[in-house]
């Protein structure tokens, strides 16, 4: 080999050498920055993670949550699409009524299965229906503008005569939902209070049959907002009531399923969402002698629905 072939073989491997050299060099101050870059990787991974975590948890408390599971879901016929008030027909049935027509329909809990029971009237009397309420064998349906009709219920037949009394409520509120009282009279609630502004309240009258021709006596008057925000970002509008044994009423929200718990004395004891997907119109709510508890939606575009609880939320 040449000296000039050897000069040359000496400047290839020194400058191979070279480049080798930094071209580890470079590798190595990159190892690093590849690391550094994975670790960035794994903690935006992480908050990520996190963040989605927050967010699920905030939507989880934002939004309204069933609090209670049906047991049944009965679609009724078309003339129940409109269902209105509840009232407890016996172990596993309760009377239900059309809000337009004086026509009580007896349902069975169980099946879902419904029958004309009795009409108030013949033809059956017209009016805006918003409540049903049993007691022995009177039967008494409520209309929104304050109306009680009273007639002797008997099976299978059409009363031939009835008597209407007039609260005169029509001028303070726009009656939703009635129960007994637990003596010769009705507890009734109001949907709406004429000039008070749209916000969650209770108002609950009571009508003595004993001074039926008398003004009913307000019992109750709860301003719900500072307790439901929390729970619903809805108006609580009560649309069905009823009283327990105990003397304890259930009042129903008509936009949500909400359900409100009074104590005997008419305090608030507790309140619960059955869920606004569940019950996007409930109408009526009714407490079974076994304890559950069943609700009425009307159907608006679609079929009427009767759902049943195992029992009342708590």
């Amino acid at each position: 080999m040449g000296v000039s072939a050897l000069l040359f073989s000496k400047v290839q491997i020194v400058r191979h050498r070279t480049k080798g050299r930094k071209l580890m060099e470079r590798r190595w101050r990159t190892l690093p920055t590849l690391a550094a870059f994975r670790r960035t990787l794994g903690l935006c991974a992480k908050a990520t993670v996190l963040s989605f975590a927050a967010f699920t948890s905030q939507q989880a408390h934002s939004q309204p949550r069933d609090v209670a599971r049906a047991l049944r879901i009965h679609s009724l016929p078309a003339e129940l699409r409109e269902i209105s008030g509840l009232s407890v027909a016996g172990p596993d049935a309760v009377f239900a009524h059309d809000d337009e027509i004086g026509r009580i329909y007896k349902i069975n809990t169980e099946t879902g299965e419904s029958s004309v029971y009795f009409s108030i009237g013949t033809p059956p009397v017209k009016g805006d229906f918003e409540a049903v309420v049993v007691k022995g064998e009177a039967l008494f349906v409520v209309s929104s503008d304050g109306l009680i009709f009273e007639s002797e219920m008997s099976g299978g037949a059409a009363a031939s005569s009835y008597a209407v009394y007039n609260t005169g409520l029509a001028k303070q509120c726009e009656i939703e939902g009635a129960a007994d009282d637990g003596a010769d009279g009705l507890i009734l609630a109001c949907k709406k209070t004429r000039g008070a502004k749209k916000k969650s309240r209770i108002v609950l009258y009571r009508w003595s049959a004993s001074a039926r021709f008398e003004p009913p006596e307000r019992i109750v008057d709860i301003d719900l907002g500072a307790q439901w925000s929390p729970v619903s970002g809805r108006r609580f509008a009560p649309s069905g009531l009823d009283r327990l044994k105990d003397g304890r009423l259930l009042v129903i929200d008509s936009a949500s399923g909400g359900l409100a718990v009074l104590d005997a004395h008419g305090g608030l004891e507790n309140l619960s969402e059955l869920g606004a997907k569940a019950h996007p119109q409930a109408e009526g709510v009714a407490t079974m002698p076994d304890g559950s508890l069943v609700v009425a939606d009307e159907g608006g575009d679609g079929a009427g629905r009767l759902t049943v609880y195992s029992g009342i939320p708590r």
